[in-house]
């Protein structure tokens, strides 16, 4: 049985919100689209907000936390879309990434492709599954294995909520 991250060096949990029953049930009234700042049209294009990307949002923001979804709208003269971070919370822009399986190699080759790109912020989305220990011991290592491709913070969310990973240097 894989054991599931309870209290560890690694780690520290990162408390949602606390909403009134008042302002919980405002925010559940607000269609998604308002709440991360996009318009309808621009929601509903798979360009700009993919499916398992509103999936994150309506979750994440049921907690009670506020995000603006970066609009990437913006057509690379090679085709497809201009690369951008996904969203804006409390002031940073974050890298959102789900990864197929939860290991330190699938998330660490996520992350290391973003880098290339810039990108210092991440969350993993760990679909409703449990961060394992294991992992999160590995992952606090990332910055000490990946010297020229470092990042500036790295969170995850998880079943239990969102909790942020030390980054050891």
């Amino acid at each position: 049985m894989r054991k599931v991250v309870s209290k560890t060096k690694s780690l520290k949990a990162i408390r949602k919100p606390k909403l009134s029953k008042i302002e919980l049930r405002k925010l559940r009234d607000t269609p998604l689209h308002k709440r991360i700042g996009l318009n309808l049209e621009d929601y509903e294009n798979r360009d700009i907000l993919k499916t398992e990307e509103k999936d994150f949002t309506q979750k994440f923001t049921d907690l009670g936390y506020t995000i603006t979804w970066i609009n990437r709208a913006q057509p690379s003269p090679k085709g497809g879309y201009i690369p951008t971070k996904d969203f804006i919370w409390n002031g940073i822009e974050w890298e959102l990434k789900r990864p197929a399986k939860q290991s330190y190699g699938s998330i660490s080759g996520l992350i290391k492709r973003g880098v290339i790109s810039g990108k210092k912020y991440y969350i993993i989305d760990l679909k409703g599954a449990s961060l394992e220990r294991k992992v999160a011991e590995q992952l606090s290592m990332y910055n000490k294995r990946n010297r020229g491709k470092e990042i500036s913070r790295l969170l995850i969310f998880d079943r239990e909520g969102l909790k942020e990973i030390i980054l050891k240097k």
